[in-house]
């Protein structure tokens, strides 16, 4: 016993001293922990990144298991300061997808957009500013457009649409509401700091919150984690999940209340395999008029506006826990549900689109996206979208130059 007891007193004592100088060498590599998560509550939109962040993202084991470093500049984009004066600005307004955290700078899909646009206009500086934020949804690109195309006059934005959870993200997050005339308008609810922001600010300094960064930055593959963790079937799954959703939808509906985390978004089971549902008709309602009105927006401001829409894993591999093949015995599934009332819209409207839903089929999808509970497109899924969306500027976009941005204001408050 005592000798059991000595070892395992050596081995808590070692493992503090190993905590401390993968700490020390962290800062001595300058990747300091943040002192603070990376994300902050925003009265406008819920969430916003921290500007001048370096911090981390950890792969997991099956998708490679690396530390991947990343950083905000001091407008709390992701990426290198914003240039004073391009030819040619884009802003990039995404969730996840577009923050990428998982991925190296220039492996990201903004990056890889800059790059392949510069290879087509060789005569133009190119600049595509990262505006992605974890979580976010098409209702929150659609307020920090609304305060973005000011201060920093884009020649063009692009609104990247996540068809596997952006349809939820506006009744949850209760920014917008429509009339009886189907028309966008605001709602009454007071905005609150997600509750997962006030734990992890406890928890703010040194490893430890280095340690809860990482725990933010994975949170939306949290909930299947827990699901896979209960040996549940991909049916018991789908069953859950469809029930948190109709939960989700009443309390939208009888105006309570949110109480899901902006960070735990999970694939629309509802919009996807029951797509004539009231909560299915809603969303595709509101995500409509989300649209619609950034459209007008983009036209008021002279701005020139593009969706992107990124397919689900779910629909195209079997990479996830749950796949398109156990979903193919819900009779109105296809697995186009998702991204195809997202193209309606944008043909209805004139607005530009580019689906990727052909383009990753026909490119081996599962090589496209991580595996496990990570269903972010990869590194090779951002490089083959970024090539289509750069040829389909190229050939259809900014006829008509670039704007004049005498006078601007770089690095601007946000």
């Amino acid at each position: 016993m005592r000798k059991l007891l000595l070892g395992a007193f050596v081995i808590c004592i070692s493992s503090v001293i190993l905590l401390i100088f993968f700490e020390a060498g962290l800062r001595a590599l300058s990747w300091e922990p943040e002192r603070k998560i990376a994300y902050d509550f925003n009265e406008s939109y819920l969430i916003s990144l921290k500007p001048n962040l370096r911090t981390y993202f950890k792969r997991s084991q099956e998708n490679g298991g690396d530390l991947v470093k990343w950083e905000t500049n001091s407008d709390s984009f992701r990426g290198q300061e914003v240039q004073t004066n391009p030819d040619i600005r884009i802003i990039v307004y995404g969730d996840s997808n577009i923050q990428a955290s998982f991925s190296k700078l220039e492996d990201t899909f903004c990056w890889r957009l800059a790059r392949y646009l510069t290879r087509r206009l060789p005569t133009k500086r190119i600049e595509v500013l990262n505006s992605g934020i974890v979580g976010s949804g098409p209702d929150q690109y659609l307020i920090k457009l609304s305060q973005d195309a000011g201060r920093y006059k884009p020649d063009l934005v692009i609104f990247n649409i996540f068809s596997d959870n952006d349809y939820g993200d506006i009744t949850r997050n209760r920014l917008f509401d429509l009339d009886d005339n189907g028309n966008l308008v605001p709602t009454k609810f007071e905005k609150q700091k997600d509750e997962l922001l006030t734990r992890a600010e406890t928890r703010s300094r040194g490893l430890v919150g280095f340690l809860a960064s990482l725990r933010i930055c994975q949170e939306t593959r949290n909930a299947f984690q827990r699901l896979h963790a209960q040996s549940l079937t991909p049916q018991d799954i789908i069953h859950r999940r469809l029930a948190d959703l109709q939960a989700e939808y009443l309390a939208y509906k009888r105006s309570e209340p949110r109480t899901v985390s902006h960070f735990d978004d999970s694939f629309d089971f509802d919009v996807a395999l029951f797509p004539h549902l009231e909560s299915s008709q809603t969303k595709i309602g509101l995500m409509e008029a989300v649209l619609r009105e950034a459209q007008k927006l983009a036209v008021a401001r002279n701005v020139e506006f593009l969706v992107t829409i990124e397919p689900s894993a779910v629909d195209l591999t079997e990479n996830y826990m749950v796949s398109y093949k156990d979903l193919q015995g819900y009779k109105d599934y296809r697995r186009r549900n998702l991204t195809y009332p997202i193209e309606t819209i944008c043909r209805k409207h004139g607005i530009h689109m580019v689906s990727l839903f052909d383009v990753f089929m026909v490119s081996s999808p599962e090589c496209q996206y991580f595996r496990g509970f990570d269903q972010h497109w990869n590194d090779r899924g951002q490089d083959l979208a970024a090539r289509v969306v750069a040829a389909y500027i190229a050939n259809n976009m900014l006829k008509g130059g670039p704007r004049n941005r005498s006078g601007e204001q770089v690095n601007a408050q946000r």
